[in-house]
């Protein structure tokens, strides 16, 4: 089926060769259910994770970069390159600032949340 006017199809190619699709409703949501529903998602949120799309610096491979939990790893073609842990929380947001271009404030905010999470748990 085709979406309608109100939805939107999004095609996803990873490096792998995989393909996937999601078809997204752009129809209007009431406030009190995006605020029920941010509310509840960010309560589910328990560790940093960021994913971007890439060019690898040195073999130069379109491939998917992710951070998580402290450690960072491209997926490439050719297989997973990971980079080393992190020396500290400054050094994890220089890395995923550098990156994604993303402000430091936010993601150094961001981070700083879930630590405190982490110590909660």
């Amino acid at each position: 089926m085709e979406p309608d006017e109100h939805e939107r199809r999004v095609r996803y190619s990873f490096p792998d060769g995989r393909e996937t699709a999601q078809t997204y409703n752009l129809g209007a949501v009431a406030a009190e259910t995006l605020d029920r529903a941010c509310r509840r998602s960010q309560g589910l949120l328990r560790k940093s994770l960021v994913e971007m799309l890439g060019r690898h610096s040195e073999t130069g491979e379109l491939g998917a970069w992710e951070f998580d939990g402290g450690q960072s790893v491209w997926r490439l073609p050719s297989g997973r390159r990971p980079e080393g842990p992190c020396a500290d929380l400054e050094a994890c947001v220089e890395r995923i600032t550098t990156r994604t271009g993303m402000s430091p404030e936010v993601v150094g905010t961001a981070l700083r949340v879930y630590a405190f999470q982490d110590r909660r748990t």
